[in-house]
């Protein structure tokens, strides 16, 4: 069965047939380390706290595009071809993603579908992306997903250069993740996975730090 590419309810996404997904942004938390004191203030542990989670979901929206490589066609089981039993083909659905909280109307929006939590902050399983319109809803469908946990993580493209820009250590343009309206902490596959044992559509919230 070919794959069939993703496709907007409003936008086609742009072309993705790439050797390697066009990120170039390194993981930033490796090695990073948070001085501590029994003399700091609770002020100053709070502070810390938010930096962790920061680093962490930076870290884990460019980590999961740095090393993936272009979409590759599900291949089905071939269909044994016998006069006493066959093989059929597993069901597959539809994934649509809508995205709220859009405030500024331009660039890209790239979006990473994780089926493991390998995929999560890694090479993504499902990735595109789509143009940002002046007006409207904006939407992504992935098809012929077999069924199982999945998880989406996004970020937009402000200045059309490919990556997620930084302030430091702090993401200045928009991201998210499902199931994930605020950050509260830093996410990871078992927060942000949902269910698609159906058709469905799931909405994303952009973050803007």
């Amino acid at each position: 069965m070919t794959q069939t590419a993703p496709q907007t309810s409003l936008l086609c996404c742009s072309s993705l047939n790439r050797a390697v997904y066009p990120f170039e942004l390194q993981s930033r938390i490796r090695g990073a380390r948070f001085a501590s004191s029994e003399t700091k203030t609770n002020r100053r542990k709070t502070k810390t706290n938010t930096m962790k989670t920061l680093l962490i979901t930076s870290a884990l929206i460019a980590g999961l595009f740095v090393n993936a490589t272009t979409v590759s066609a599900i291949t089905p089981p071939t269909a044994l071809v016998s006069s006493v039993t066959s093989v059929t083909e597993p069901a597959t659905y539809k994934l649509t993603v809508t995205f709220s909280n859009v405030n500024n109307r331009k660039g890209k929006i790239y979006i990473a579908v994780a089926n493991d939590a390998t995929s999560f902050g890694g090479s993504a399983f499902r990735k595109t992306r789509v143009e940002v319109p002046a007006t409207g809803e904006i939407s992504v469908s992935f098809e012929t997903l077999p069924a199982g946990k999945y998880a989406v993580q996004v970020y937009q493209d402000l200045n059309d250069n490919e990556k997620l820009d930084m302030s430091g250590q702090m993401p200045t343009e928009p991201f998210g993740f499902s199931n994930v309206k605020m950050l509260m902490g830093p996410p990871d596959f078992t927060l942000c996975a949902f269910e698609l044992t159906e058709n469905k559509t799931i909405n994303v919230s952009l973050i803007a730090m």
